[in-house]
């Protein structure tokens, strides 16, 4: 691959990193994010972490995990969320460095878990049904992980890993947005696919050297190169 497809696919990568990282913000600090359900608040925000995950990789995955994990718990610094909520804040908790690792630490292995789980689904055939099954399971890995973290760091609040499975109420809200979030995967998918092809198409019709159509090209495009001027016909 030449240097400017490298750079064009460098681009695009940043570009959608950004984007995503643009909606968890918005996502996390808007009404888009979390539902309140007493005594604790169910978040739709790592949504954009299956998202990168699916889409870049793992590394890029772990970094919007980090922004969700930060915003989280800058929200539950304030004082109008729910009692439980303050777990996830080191000025409230009364132990600052587990409010942080539930946070902020459970948010970022959440997002590099994903990533690699994605990975590991786009090698199994068919790869797209894996990647559904993978968006599908992605709210109840994120909240075994963050059950499990509370459990660990503030056990006297009486979490723990297995409420990721028994919080029904959780599942049933958080259907459609699953499905929602599989639909709006599998597009960027497809339409991110067929561009690369495209691209990848068009480049291999190129000269390496001279950035022009090469021999290989049919008759008609060939025809259309501006031919150097030999002198004659003027």
């Amino acid at each position: 691959m030449s240097k400017a497809a490298l750079h064009k696919r460098d681009t695009v990568h940043r570009f959608a990193l950004w984007a995503l990282i643009t909606v968890e913000l918005l996502m996390s600090f808007s009404f888009l994010g979390y539902i309140h359900v007493e005594p604790i608040s169910i978040t739709t925000a790592y949504i954009p972490v299956l998202l990168a995950g699916a889409l870049l990789g793992p590394a890029d995955s772990a970094i919007l995990g980090l922004v969700f994990g930060l915003a989280s718990m800058w929200k539950a610094s304030a004082n109008y969320v729910m009692e439980a909520d303050h777990l996830f804040s080191p000025l409230f908790s009364g132990y600052p460095l587990g409010s942080i690792m539930l946070s902020v630490g459970s948010r970022t292995l959440f997002g590099l878990a994903a990533g690699l789980l994605y990975d590991l689904a786009k090698k199994l055939r068919p790869s797209l049904l894996w990647v559904g099954v993978i968006s599908f399971v992605g709210k109840t890995i994120h909240s075994f992980m963050v059950y499990g973290a509370m459990a660990l760091f503030f056990p006297e609040a009486g979490y723990g890993p297995a409420d990721a499975f028994s919080d029904m109420l959780h599942l049933q809200i958080q259907f459609l947005f699953g499905i929602v979030s599989l639909m709006v995967l599998v597009i960027l998918f497809l339409i991110v696919n067929r561009l690369y092809n495209s691209h990848m198409a068009l480049e291999g019709k190129l000269d390496p050297l001279t950035g022009l159509r090469s021999s290989t090209c049919g008759r008609t495009a060939c025809s259309m190169r501006p031919r150097a001027w030999d002198g004659e016909g003027m």
